[in-house]
């Protein structure tokens, strides 16, 4: 019986660790911004083939945005490397959080 509770525990632990982190995934990951405005940030994939078009994506910034690995969004520069999480709002993509990569 014993044998049985542990092993119910340890599926619902290792279960709640994978929605957990599925849920924690950023909607945008390793994209590069290519311009910054003061309430808005453009995003796109890193070119890999300079021949390739890629698609942009405009993503609104709040004052209630986090961004982590920078102070506000002057600390963000053409260039690099970020990931956003979104949430939306009346048709627009708002970025919740922004972890700036190194």
């Amino acid at each position: 019986m014993k044998k049985w509770i542990g092993s119910i525990a340890v599926v619902i632990m290792l279960g709640s660790i994978g929605v957990t982190f599925f849920l924690q995934r950023p909607d945008y990951r390793n994209m590069d911004i290519i311009k910054i405005r003061e309430n808005h940030i453009v995003i796109t994939p890193p070119a890999r083939d300079p021949e390739a078009e890629y698609p942009v994506y405009k993503i609104m910034i709040k004052s209630s945005t986090v961004i982590i690995g920078s102070e506000d969004i002057k600390g963000l520069k053409i260039g690099d490397t970020i990931d956003v999480w979104i949430e939306a709002i009346e048709d627009q993509e708002v970025a919740a959080r922004i972890i700036k990569n190194e």
